[in-house]
């Protein structure tokens, strides 16, 4: 479930670009995970980003909340 996604571009990327995207998790809760990106061309920063998700596991087809 995606509540809020936010990204700010910096720099284009072509199609034949390798690219990274690092993740990472900046906070988490009993409720939430914020977890944060940056897409990247080698050391040059194209893109970043942030996303909240609740923090959930799936268990028997069932969403289970912490």
């Amino acid at each position: 479930m995606v509540v809020k996604a936010e990204c700010r571009f910096k720099a284009p990327a072509r199609f034949d670009d390798e690219l990274t995207l690092l993740t990472r998790v900046n906070r988490q809760t009993l409720v939430r995970i914020d977890h944060a990106y940056e897409l990247r061309r080698g050391p040059i920063l194209l893109a970043e980003g942030k996303r909240p998700s609740p923090a959930w596991t799936v268990t028997e087809n069932w969403c289970k909340f912490r």
